[in-house]
């Protein structure tokens, strides 16, 4: 299964495996340490790291455009118009930036995909309407820690 394209510039280290994939993220500068910002509002939720070394944000998940409701719910639009997250630090204990680890769930191929919901779209549209979000941090330690979780159909 495909790592979704708006992350495809940032992802590293993918494994494949049945309908997950899972990857790590790397900063366009090369570091792989990030302070994480969540948003939540009205079930919308939003997740951004911004990269420890130069400052560089991205937005890793947001319920607006990413997994399939995000790209192709149709009575959505107007709300993605209006809607402006808010961005807060997910604190930890230590302060300390973390490494990033996300696994998607595609739950069939593209050609299943458009011939079960009878949407026509591309590869790249496609990779980003995901199933399911899983999104890990990993501590100095190499401790694995699930941040946030969200099914997305």
């Amino acid at each position: 299964m495909p790592i979704p394209n708006y992350l495809r510039d940032i992802a590293y280290l993918e494994k494949n495996k049945n309908n997950f994939t899972t990857f790590n993220l790397k900063c366009i500068c090369e570091c792989t340490l990030f302070d994480v910002y969540e948003s939540y509002l009205d079930k919308k939720e939003a997740v951004k790291i911004k990269c420890s070394e130069c400052g560089k944000e991205y937005t890793i998940y947001d319920s607006r455009y990413n997994g399939y409701s995000g790209m192709f719910c149709t009575e959505c639009s107007e709300e993605k118009k209006n809607y402006i997250p808010h961005f807060k630090l997910k604190k930890r204990r230590d302060n300390s930036p973390v490494e990033i680890c996300i696994e998607v769930e595609h739950d069939e191929n593209l050609e299943a995909f458009k011939a079960n919901t009878g949407i026509d779209c591309t590869f790249d549209e496609y990779t980003d309407a995901y199933t399911w979000i899983t999104i890990y941090s990993i501590d100095n330690n190499s401790k694995k820690r699930k941040l946030f979780e969200f099914e997305t159909d």
